[in-house]
């Protein structure tokens, strides 16, 4: 049996070659502080005034010696197994599940029906997200995507409404507010992925801060409906967006 409660972003996590050079990075540029580990028991996490805003573990030892950092999404579901049964009766894949790592909480690797890959997590205490929408905490989620029919997976399996504009920017909801966006990416020469935003006061000055760390610009900064944003890559070459405060 599955749960029909909408599917909703719940926590950001690095995979880095080296925790320790990425948490330096982070602090300088986000002004996050790290205390305890993330929601699946591993790695450090990152705190904006003391609420949990992302996650920071080891790259595994096998993983090919040179391997760039990068950045996963997850969503929280009610109904774990049920869910994954959902992805796999709509041409997604379960790449990875652990049910009950810690008690009830259980956590998967996904992709979906276009192969997209993203993270699932379910449990029924505080593990996610803290904060959101604020400086330093996530703000947005987009997927990039080379076949915008994926739409249709994302309204059957994670309960989503969609809504186009003019320039075919396409908006998911859940119960009626905004939880991520989708853009065709099919001009560009890119895999599909799901692009994280983080809310920072100044675009401008974070590029700075990203180019004096170790970091460089993926993105120059642009104004946008959201505000003005950017895309960085880390010191150890994990992409992530940010956009403005202000609109």
């Amino acid at each position: 049996m599955t749960d029909n409660k909408p599917v909703t972003p719940c926590w950001i996590e690095l995979s880095s070659p080296n925790v320790d050079e990425s948490q330096s990075f982070y602090s300088a540029v986000f002004g996050w502080e790290f205390d305890g580990v993330g929601p699946m028991g591993i790695g450090t996490r990152a705190v904006v005034n003391g609420s949990s805003v992302a996650g920071i573990s080891q790259q595994p030892a096998e993983a090919p010696e040179g391997q760039p950092g990068f950045w996963s999404l997850y969503f929280h579901v009610a109904d774990f197994d049920g869910f994954l049964q959902n992805i796999a009766d709509n041409k997604g894949q379960a790449l990875m599940a652990i049910p009950n790592f810690d008690g009830d909480a259980s956590v998967a690797l996904v992709a979906d029906s276009a192969q997209t890959g993203f993270g699932v997590l379910s449990y029924g205490d505080d593990r996610g997200f803290a904060l959101t929408d604020a400086v330093g905490a996530p703000a947005w989620f987009e997927l990039h995507t080379t076949d915008t029919g994926v739409a249709d997976f994302y309204t059957t399996v994670f309960g989503w409404e969609t809504q186009a504009d003019e320039e075919d920017y396409t908006t998911f909801s859940a119960g009626g507010s905004p939880v991520a966006g989708m853009v065709d990416i099919s001009d560009l020469s890119i895999p599909a992925h799901w692009k994280i935003y983080v809310r920072v006061n100044d675009v401008d000055e974070t590029l700075k801060r990203a180019q004096e760390h170790g970091g460089a610009v993926l993105s120059q900064p642009v104004d946008t409906h959201m505000g003005r944003v950017a895309q960085i890559i880390d010191c150890h070459n994990a992409a992530i967006a940010i956009v403005s405060a202000t609109r």
